[in-house]
């Protein structure tokens, strides 16, 4: 690699990327909120190279679900499939098409505040059964007399038992 190469890739690795608005935190709050962010496009600072989530590479994965995991996109230098949890500002990043966001999230944060709200208003636990986790129906009552608000789900016993690829 000559040396203008060599200047190139590290000028390329070490760039500050800036978004040409301000994203307001607010916006972040909410699942559309996130997914907007998934359509800005970041500029390299020094090179003026353009970067944009990788939408069409992860299908089926889409960015509803990451926005809906908490997750917004916040890209680096390095990282341009980078996202961040709006609430406890956990990054995850190297996304796969058969990735399920909210698993990894909770497998690499399961005391999120968002994760635990998520379980707390979409979720029953059977406390017999730790891998069995299911979403609850629309119609059904939003209170499960198993657990109270004040009790914490905790999540690693919950998912330590499920296959990889499976969707919760």
């Amino acid at each position: 690699m000559d040396e203008r190469s060599r200047m190139k890739q590290l000028l390329r690795s070490t760039e500050q990327l800036v978004v040409e608005h301000k994203i307001p935190e607010d916006m972040l709050e909410t699942v559309s909120g996130r997914v907007k962010t998934f359509h800005l496009t970041w500029k390299g600072a020094i090179t003026g190279r353009l970067v944009q989530f990788p939408i069409e590479r992860l299908k089926p994965l889409t960015i509803e679900r990451l926005a809906w995991a908490g997750l917004y996109y916040l890209p680096d230098a390095k990282i341009e499939d980078r996202t961040v949890c709006f609430k406890c500002g956990r990054a995850m990043f190297s996304w796969q098409s058969n990735d399920d966001p909210l698993y990894e999230h909770v497998k690499f944060n399961p005391n999120c505040e968002y994760v635990q709200s998520i379980g707390d208003d979409n979720f029953k636990l059977d406390h017999t059964d730790a891998s069995a986790l299911r979403a609850e129906d629309e119609t059904s009552e939003r209170v499960d007399e198993t657990e109270t608000a004040e009790e914490k789900i905790d999540w690693n016993s919950i998912t330590e038992d499920l296959p990889r690829d499976a969707v919760i």
